[in-house]
């Protein structure tokens, strides 16, 4: 009886320290991992000259759950910083337990167990796939988190391989995992008929920018792209969305779609933009809605107006989106048709297609414009244009924006100019 009374209660402790980790991929920020995580994830990107790192975190139950992604220049790169880092490492910790070899989706990885020089015990997992140096790792001040609790973290650990550009073989496909979240499709939007259809239109003359939808033979899926580049020889140099250029590759026509709602949303509209150009759209208020929860505008991780300037955004929304090439910057601004209707516009790029505000939690900046005062707002006094601007360096990127009447605005007409340099 003794012995069933440990076993019970051993298998009581056992249950006790399972977590049940929710998935998040972070292919829109670049890096193609997906990870369980326990709770609430907060997430940061540091960019230098040789690297650009995203760190993610996530704490529970006194342990810090923790994925580090560093992007380097190369491959070659990547391989080479291992053992620097395996080196550091042991250099710096008070006691190493163990060192092994180990995978994580296939990729060889190096599996340590140390205590670092403030005392916390580390589970560390590092591994390279491609010019990226992954290192995911559970911390704990008192003592290692067990095999299980271990286990289920790095298991839960995907990647999406990086896509081979078809040079020697035509019929080459992609080979990424896509978020398993379905975009938001608009019940108004346009069937996709080739939903269940392995072929794709080959009627459309694509061009530069141009946004499409390519079938993956091996996935059985259509995913989103943008036309990149119009090859000389028929086929296109495509960006997939949500993945980082090192996916970018050339495809022949027969593969490729007008975008339907399985792969892009209806709603926001989504504007063409094009580099060297001015784009103007002309709109109306009444067209839009109230947005009713405005707290997401004020969080740390959009921080687009302080909460007090809430009464600026208190009328109808209409919100637009478009590509944003790198090496660019965008200015957008809205000018009121009539100086009476006070009309703002804010927006932010990272646009992800799957939460839009008031259910976005994160993004890479945010920018708001409307008229500045101290005190009390007055509403009364005449509109003006406001402006907001984004600009992309290394990495192809999503804007989405939205103009906004201030508190009982919900219909006037305006112009937008998005000028794109």
């Amino acid at each position: 009886m003794k012995t069933k009374l440990l076993i019970f209660f051993a298998s009581i402790t056992f249950i006790s320290q399972a977590q049940t980790l929710s998935k998040t991929n972070f292919i829109s920020d670049g890096y193609p991992i997906t990870a369980g995580f326990p709770t609430k994830i907060d997430k940061s990107t540091k960019q230098s000259v040789n690297d650009t790192v995203l760190t993610v975190t996530s704490t529970s139950n006194g342990s810090t759950y923790a994925l580090s992604c560093s992007k380097v220049k190369s491959t070659e790169i990547a391989v080479k910083s291992i053992p620097g880092i395996i080196s550091r490492t042991e250099k710096k910790a008070t006691r190493v337990d163990s060192k092994t070899t180990s995978t994580i989706d296939g990729e060889t990885s190096t599996l340590i167990k140390y205590v670092n020089d403030k005392g916390t015990n580390i589970t560390l997992q590092l591994f390279q796939e491609g010019r990226i140096v992954y290192q995911a790792f559970i911390l704990n001040k008192t003592a290692f988190v067990s095999d299980d609790i271990a286990n289920a973290y790095f298991n839960s650990i995907s990647l999406s391989k990086t896509i081979e550009s078809p040079k020697n073989n035509t019929t080459t496909t992609a080979s990424v995992t896509p978020n398993t979240t379905t975009p938001p499709t608009n019940t108004g939007a346009t069937t996709n008929t080739l939903a269940n259809n392995t072929t794709a239109s080959t009627n459309t003359a694509w061009a530069v920018n141009d946004r499409a939808e390519i079938f993956d033979a091996k996935e059985k899926k259509w995913f989103g792209c943008i036309i990149l580049k119009v090859n000389s020889n028929g086929t296109y140099k495509i960006g997939y969305d949500g993945y980082a250029d090192t996916y970018d590759e050339d495809v022949a026509a027969d593969r490729l779609n007008k975008p339907t709602s399985n792969t892009t949303p209806a709603k926001p509209s989504y504007v063409k933009a094009v580099k060297g150009q001015t784009i103007t759209i002309k709109g109306n208020l009444k067209s839009g809605e109230i947005m009713e929860d405005l707290e997401w505008a004020e969080s740390s991780s959009m921080a687009c107006w302080v909460g007090i300037r809430n009464i600026e955004f208190e009328g109808n929304h209409v919100a637009y989106w478009f590509d944003l090439p790198k090496k660019s910057i965008v200015k957008i601004t809205v000018t009121p048709t009539s100086d009476k209707k006070r009309i703002n516009i804010y927006g932010y790029s990272g646009f992800d297609f799957i939460k839009t505000p008031p259910e976005v939690s994160r993004c890479t900046s945010c920018e708001a414009s409307f008229p500045e005062w101290v005190g009390q707002p007055n509403l009364n006094e005449p509109s003006k244009p406001q402006t907001i601007e984004f600009n992309a360096t290394t990495i192809r990127n999503r804007v989405y924006f939205a103009v906004a009447g201030a508190k009982g605005v919900t219909e006037g007409d305006y112009t937008i100019t998005i000028e794109l340099k």
